[in-house]
């Protein structure tokens, strides 16, 4: 290799590992900043107008950014209220509003949040499936137990272990921070279980099964213990005990990064998108404008590109129907006759261009006279199209 070719493979290794290490930690506060971002710069607005639920989950990722960006309480109130909400979610209920408003609302208490994950994993886990071996990870452990019944062993101290496999019903993360707490209960007799998940894994995805060994804190007798496994699971968790160990389960319940958080880092990381440049400045109202116009500019060019994008779709959809519609005709026109042939081709081309006119309207209604004539001209189109079908049937497929 000669000198110039060693020179250029130099620059260019030190330009990857340059280019990987602004990738690899784009979380950080750049441009000079100093401090905390203000509460009133456009970085902040920005991370509190985002939705505090995401499709399955809650937006940890936008409470931890809050923490990179020099805000720890607000994250950690945030991160609380999120984990609370994940909870709720897990039970069915239904999670609106952004991060601003939770930020508004004192924090929830751990006792709020422990009563809200334990409603949720009653929901989630509604059943329990015993299983009539242990699992591999426990078989030493095991080894002196006593079966009791299928799926309960008797240590020699006369405790329970238990061997539960249970199904995540919801369609949410489920996550653990530490053991889970399971009481079965029929008539006088409970029994309290403290389960771990088997093989180290703590978070199921929706509808995956996973695997627990429980242990009893107490002892029932064999007779009771039919009754208590057959009864209604009720659950509990452990809460951490630290704010690593609550940081690492909201991490656990994260799922990938989003398209807006991922925003927020590459485009609100300067100081002075948050207002605390090194020198103290704060940007002035032509900056301010400057930067209103930027954004407005930057989403109708975003919102320019999805009506394009949308458009593609729907021409090719109506495309597609045609020639869906065509390959219809002549298969009726030749096991049928034309005249079914038209009529059917008029009701399909006439349904799929009302659909995508429904799908193009988005959400916003439409009125009852619009309404009538997007009509009659989806009629007229579904006709002239039959009709132009019928000609390219009888000028190139008719039969003799």
């Amino acid at each position: 290799m000669n000198s110039l070719a060693k020179r250029a493979l130099s620059i260019f290794s030190v330009a990857f590992v340059c280019v990987g290490t602004t990738l690899a930690a784009p979380t950080g506060q750049g441009g000079g900043a100093v401090g905390p971002v203000a509460l009133d710069s456009p970085a902040w607005r920005d991370l509190m107008d985002q939705p505090a639920a995401q499709t399955d989950t809650m937006n940890f990722h936008a409470a931890a950014l809050a923490g990179r960006w020099g805000r720890p309480g607000e994250a950690a109130a945030l991160r609380d209220h999120l984990l609370a909400m994940h909870g709720q979610a897990l039970a069915g209920a239904t999670v609106r509003g952004s991060l601003g408003d939770r930020v508004a609302e004192p924090p929830p208490a751990h006792g709020a949040i422990q009563a809200a994950w334990s409603a949720g994993l009653e929901q989630a886990w509604p059943r329990i499936d015993w299983q009539a071996a242990p699992p591999p990870s426990m078989l030493p452990a095991s080894a002196a137990a006593r079966s009791a019944r299928p799926g309960f062993w008797r240590l020699p101290d006369g405790r329970l272990s238990a061997h539960a496999s249970v199904r995540n019903r919801s369609r949410f993360v489920i996550a653990l921070a530490g053991p889970a707490y399971l009481e079965l209960e029929s008539g006088r007799t409970r029994l309290m279980l403290v389960c771990t998940s088997t093989g180290g894994a703590r978070r199921w995805m929706p509808d995956q099964s996973g695997s627990l060994w429980c242990t009893s804190t107490g002892s029932v007798s064999d007779a009771a213990l039919a009754d208590v496994a057959d009864g209604a699971p009720r659950w509990n968790v452990a809460l951490p005990s630290d704010a690593m160990g609550w940081n690492g389960w909201a991490e656990q319940l994260a799922g990938p990064v989003g398209p807006d958080v991922r925003r927020l880092i590459t485009q609100r990381s300067h100081c002075r998108d948050q207002f605390n440049c090194r020198d103290g400045r704060i940007p002035t109202s032509d900056e301010l404008a400057a930067q209103v116009q930027e954004r407005l500019a930057r989403e109708g060019a975003e919102r320019t590109q999805r009506d394009q994008s949308r458009l593609r779709a729907d021409r090719l959809w109506m495309l597609a129907a045609l020639l869906g519609g065509f390959a219809v005709y002549v298969l009726i026109a030749r096991a049928v006759g034309t005249a079914m042939a038209t009529g059917a081709s008029i009701v399909l081309v006439t349904g799929a261009s009302l659909a995508l006119f429904n799908a193009a309207r988005g959400g916003g209604g439409w009125g009852a006279l619009a309404l009538m004539f997007v009509s009659m001209a989806t009629l007229v189109y579904g006709v002239l199209a039959a009709f132009a079908f019928r000609w390219l049937y009888r000028r190139f497929f008719a039969r003799g």
